[in-house]
């Protein structure tokens, strides 16, 4: 992160490795990146809608980070259906690391909040045998999110 900071002209080349898929390193670019970001960042956001596109195709730690980059965007109502539909996917994928499914229901719980006519497909989501796999930590932080939203 400091390297980044003192060269700011390497960002872009910091942003294309998060999005290639050359693990190890694209999952630590993606994560430096997540942690060298401002709020909307305008390096950024051109890129998002190719990050939401990115995500169901790369390795577990890499998608943990790329939602991460994007949860302080103000998306805009079709990037939040496209990362919407996405976090479904990963939440349902119970061969996941809970890291991944973790971030994936986090933002779903942010999107239903936002427009509540989603709560049916919540109650759907967060049926027991999605928490079955997860750590008792995550799982009771997950069903307490849960149950302030309800």
């Amino acid at each position: 992160m400091a390297h980044i900071e003192f060269h700011p002209e390497r960002f872009d080349e910091l942003l294309q490795l998060a999005l290639s898929n050359q693990p190890p390193h694209s999952a630590r670019a993606a994560w430096i990146l997540s942690k060298c970001m401002t709020i909307n960042d305008s390096r950024v956001m051109p890129m998002i809608a190719k990050i939401i596109d990115v995500i169901p195709k790369v390795i577990d730690g890499q998608q943990r980070e790329l939602i991460n980059v994007l949860r302080i965007f103000d998306l805009s109502e079709m990037e939040e259906t496209l990362l919407f539909d996405v976090c479904v996917e990963l939440w349902c994928d119970l061969k996941k690391i809970p890291s991944v499914r973790f971030k994936a229901f986090k933002y779903i719980l942010k999107v239903c909040k936002k427009y509540p006519d989603l709560q049916n497909e919540l109650s759907l989501l967060s049926e027991d045998h999605y928490f079955e796999s997860l750590s008792e930590g995550i799982k009771r932080t997950l069903l307490s999110n849960l149950k302030q939203m309800t």
